[in-house]
């Protein structure tokens, strides 16, 4: 629906109530106070396909550099900066999108294939900051926590640690079966067994009824629990 098209009906609206409008004894003011509703009526769904046109710009450019990124992940080329800086420039652009936290995920991806771990966990920090409302955020705050275990500074591993336990404890998580399989593999790679088998066992045990959605790491952890009784 284009502007012309929402003035016209705005128009047509008020053209065809002008007639019942005209029946009451203060024509006048009913006549402003519908035409100040009208406006602000044509305005709102002005507004509403400005998003829409925008969500569907964001989408057609997202998708554009999806596609890029899947091609150099196939071995067509290995110029992993230039996919990181498409994504950037992305994410600045459609800035106002709802989308524009999937940019700063690819960014990421990318400058994670050039080892920038750093600039790779700034995006992701970014991401999360953009959101607060996204029913996701709890896999983007575990991707942080990963990104975070994997620096060379025991300070911020510790950090990262705590803060994965933390999204593994959280019931309200409801990708927590993720978490608790990332904090026990971490005690799998540490040699703490023990732990690992604790986690990975109450994974099993919570997803034991579950028969909508089952975790996808069960049978994963099924397997390594096999090798620890073994």
């Amino acid at each position: 629906m284009t502007q012309q098209k929402v003035t016209n009906m705005m128009y047509n609206i008020v053209q065809s109530s002008y007639q019942e409008i005209k029946k009451f004894k203060y024509v006048k003011e009913l006549l402003i106070a519908f035409c100040l509703l009208a406006g602000i009526v044509g305005s709102f769904l002005l507004y509403r396909i400005y998003v829409v046109y925008k969500e569907q710009a964001a989408q057609n450019v997202l998708a554009q550099y999806i596609q890029e990124f899947n091609q150099i992940e196939d071995g067509q080329s290995a110029d992993w900066q230039r996919i990181a800086g498409l994504f950037q420039r992305g994410s600045e652009q459609q800035s106002r999108s709802s989308l524009a936290p999937y940019f700063l995920l690819f960014q990421a991806e990318a400058l994670l294939r050039e080892n920038k771990k750093q600039e790779a966990l700034a995006a992701i920090d970014k991401l999360i900051k953009q959101s607060a409302n996204s029913p996701l955020l709890p896999l983007f705050k575990t991707k942080r926590s990963l990104l975070k275990l994997d620096e060379p500074d025991e300070t911020v591993q510790k950090i990262g640690l705590e803060e994965l336990k933390k999204l593994a404890g959280d019931k309200k998580n409801q990708f927590r079966d993720t978490a608790q399989f990332y904090v026990g593999y971490y005690y799998w790679v540490n040699n703490s067994i023990e732990q690992a088998q604790a986690v990975w066992q109450t994974l099993v045990d919570e997803q034991h009824k579950e028969k909508l959605a089952p975790s996808p790491w069960v049978g994963l952890v099924k397997e390594k629990l096999t090798h620890i009784v073994e």
